[in-house]
């Protein structure tokens, strides 16, 4: 099957969490990007650029920088880019990876413009798969306090990460895999709506912020 992040099938296992974050991506653009403004925006850990037709109609000038894709090899924490080169930086499901969070936040600060903003997931919840770090709220504000004023999203609720990982176990299971893993999506997509449960467990985060 092919892995769409940006239309992701209801077979797929990281359905309900790659559903989640395009939601919260779509409000961040329609709440914080100014309608007849252009930006030159960065993507940080861009891989193939799965999030770009979010932005197109947005970007002056769209610049992928990754380990092992993109316009530029680079890591986040040493973007060769001048000072103030960006007006949005935006990274994926990338701070997880890095090796220096800090680092990586005090770059982008860096390459961005004044009052330039900052897109950014990661993974609250999540299974191994090579990273380093899972975050909470709390976390995430330490780490962009006081250098940027931000909002932090749930990417869905206690119900999402119940389901999400359930697909994950049914994922061991490949004779029963194809049925259960659209079950457990439409279950764990509708009755996440129905049951919200906040600032219990979240599979994933977006942070919103500004440069101060």
């Amino acid at each position: 099957m092919e892995f769409n992040r940006l239309q992701p099938s209801i077979r797929m296992h990281s359905y309900l969490t790659l559903s989640a974050l395009k939601k919260t991506l779509l409000y961040a653009i329609q709440n914080t990007l100014m309608p007849d403004e252009k930006y030159r925006i960065l993507d940080l850990g861009c891989g193939e650029k799965p999030y770009l037709p979010l932005f197109k109609d947005w970007a002056i000038e769209y610049i992928g920088i990754d380990t092992s894709a993109g316009d530029l090899y680079g890591i986040g924490e040493f973007l060769p880019f001048r000072n103030n080169s960006f007006n949005l930086v935006i990274s994926t499901q990338t701070l997880e990876h890095v090796d220096d969070p800090i680092n990586l936040v005090s770059e982008i600060y860096r390459v961005l413009a004044p009052r330039g903003i900052v897109i950014l997931s990661t993974h609250g919840i999540w299974f191994n798969h090579g990273d380093h770090w899972r975050w909470t709220e709390s976390g995430l504000l330490k780490l962009f306090s006081p250098r940027f004023q931000i909002e932090i999203l749930e990417n869905g609720g206690a119900i999402l990460c119940l389901f999400q990982f359930l697909c994950f176990y049914a994922m061991r299971v490949p004779i029963f895999r194809e049925i259960t893993i659209p079950i457990f999506n439409i279950l764990g997509r509708g009755l996440d709506r129905l049951i919200a449960i906040p600032k219990f467990l979240t599979i994933n985060y977006t942070v919103v912020g500004k440069k101060m």
